[in-house]
């Protein structure tokens, strides 16, 4: 290297609007540029306006351009790219990323590999993706996981040595993501965030809200999705089809998430699977009493009864119940708000997420 930063190459599929992406450019936006540098490799391509998100000069991007399905061929212009960089560090990120590792076969690199979550609950039993990871793990340095099921995952079903398994959870700007009084309306607002995908059944919080307009006679309340993706059609018949044209509101993407939550009451997220969200870590920032399927991380961070509810994934009839108090009862939304802020300040900030991440670098590079 021609300085004395630590040189990380972050390998991810690709690079757009997403919860693991966004997490990449809070950290690098925020690690410090006179100890660190970075570049992003994108296996297919990148977003130009999600990579404006990254702070002026913190990072260069190398596109790939791989085809669906491509094979293993990138691997050798990937491995002369490595040649080139000569980075200290190959992070990669997503179970799409790990084969790439094989590419840094042999060069001095350390290799740190993170675990991301799943697409879907049947994902996480794959075998052939868990006789992948068990087959590149000889390779990997560090892996890092979000939270207490990915641990359990790589040593249990993987068999991975927990000395080998470094966990950092996602962390939230509290200052951007912060509390508002919010003015007097006419309509309770319940938000959900994400990808328009079946992983993250917007479809069940519909139905849900069906149920609470029409059978159980909430009229004053408005459900708002934000996010999109494949099932966005699916989604608006559905929405017509049961007749709450106007209680919902199909927003798309929006880089206003601070600003829609801040009109929002509750949050609620209907995922079958989920790492650490994001999307939760905002909405308790912001002072929003959650409810959210009790899947992967979910339970880290919403403490049930206190800052939110949990309900069984996929159930409908649970997820009424879980959300009909709040949409009734100030009271308890602003009560368990409160306590998702003070959580939010006191155990997931960005500041404690960016320093995990900066000692794992420093002493790594250290080691190496």
């Amino acid at each position: 290297m021609s300085d004395d930063k630590i040189h990380i190459v972050h390998i991810l599929h690709r690079f757009a609007t997403g919860g693991l992406e966004n997490g990449l450019v809070n950290l690098i936006n925020r690690l410090p540029c006179s100890t660190f540098k970075h570049s992003i490799v994108c296996l297919t391509d990148f977003d130009p306006d999600f990579a404006q998100r990254i702070n002026h000069g913190r990072a260069d991007l190398y596109p790939l351009n791989i085809a669906g399905g491509g094979g293993f061929g990138y691997l050798l212009p990937l491995r002369k790219l490595l040649k080139k960089l000569k980075p200290n560090i190959v992070h990669s990120r997503g179970l799409a990323a790990l084969e790439a590792q094989l590419a840094g076969l042999l060069l001095p690199i350390f290799r740190i590999h993170g675990e991301h979550g799943w697409d879907s609950p049947q994902a996480k039993y794959n075998k052939k993706h868990q006789w992948l990871r068990k087959l590149i793990s000889p390779l990997i340095n560090r892996f890092v996981v979000l939270s207490n099921e990915g641990h359990s995952f790589l040593c249990q079903d993987v068999g991975i040595k927990a000395s080998k398994i470094e966990m950092i959870c996602n962390g939230v700007d509290t200052d951007k993501f912060s509390p508002v009084t919010k003015s007097a309306k006419d309509k309770v607002v319940a938000c959900t965030i994400g990808r328009l995908t079946p992983v993250k059944n917007q479809q069940l919080l519909i139905s849900a809200f069906a149920q609470l307009v029409h059978q159980h006679q909430i009229p004053n309340i408005e459900l708002r999705l934000v996010g999109d993706g494949g099932l966005m059609q699916a989604l608006s018949d559905q929405v017509n089809k049961l007749d709450l044209a106007a209680h919902c509101r199909l927003l798309g993407n929006r880089d206003d998430v601070n600003e829609q939550l801040a009109q929002c009451d509750v949050f609620v997220l209907p995922s079958l699977a989920e790492g650490i969200s994001n999307t939760i870590l905002e909405a308790m920032a912001c002072g929003i009493s959650v409810v959210a399927s009790n899947v992967g991380g979910n339970s880290q961070l919403v403490q049930d009864g206190h800052s939110g509810c949990l309900f069984t994934s996929d159930d409908v009839e649970a997820l009424v119940m879980a959300l009909k108090p709040y949409l009734t009862q100030q009271s308890l939304r602003i009560s368990h708000g409160e306590y998702a802020r003070e959580r939010a300040l006191n155990n997931f900030s960005l500041n404690k997420m960016v320093s995990r991440y900066q000692q794992l670098y420093l002493t790594i590079n250290i080691v190496n």
